[in-house]
């Protein structure tokens, strides 16, 4: 799996893991605990869903250029999300993390 840093504007927001095929995407973050200051970006992803996970997350939806089009703050386990109008990648970070108090609808946000 491929790692990388999560920025908006310099500032550093988390840690993340990129799931980029089919099967890295499937399983998500299903028995995975997420550490505070990592996360997990889908991609290519509009909709997600919390069946078979335990604990609740904070999900950022992504267009294409890496703006946020949608926030979706401590989505409970065993739930499924609406797809995203205009998303290409999802974001998903520890719920309640300071990290998404610092993001803002129509931000953009770098990948290194």
């Amino acid at each position: 799996m491929k790692t990388a840093a999560v920025y908006k504007q310099q500032q550093h927001i988390a840690d993340i893991v990129v799931a980029g095929s089919f099967l890295l995407r499937l399983r998500g973050l299903i028995g995975r605990p997420l550490a505070a200051g990592q996360g997990l970006l889908l991609k290519p992803c509009r909709q997600i869903h919390t069946f078979f996970m335990s604990y609740a997350i904070d999900a950022v939806y992504l267009d294409r250029s890496l703006r946020i089009v949608d926030i979706e703050a401590e989505l409970p386990a065993r739930r499924i999300c609406k797809a995203r109008r205009g998303a290409f990648y999802v974001l998903e970070l520890s719920a309640g993390e300071q990290a998404l108090k610092k993001l803002r609808i129509g931000d953009i946000l770098s990948i290194e």
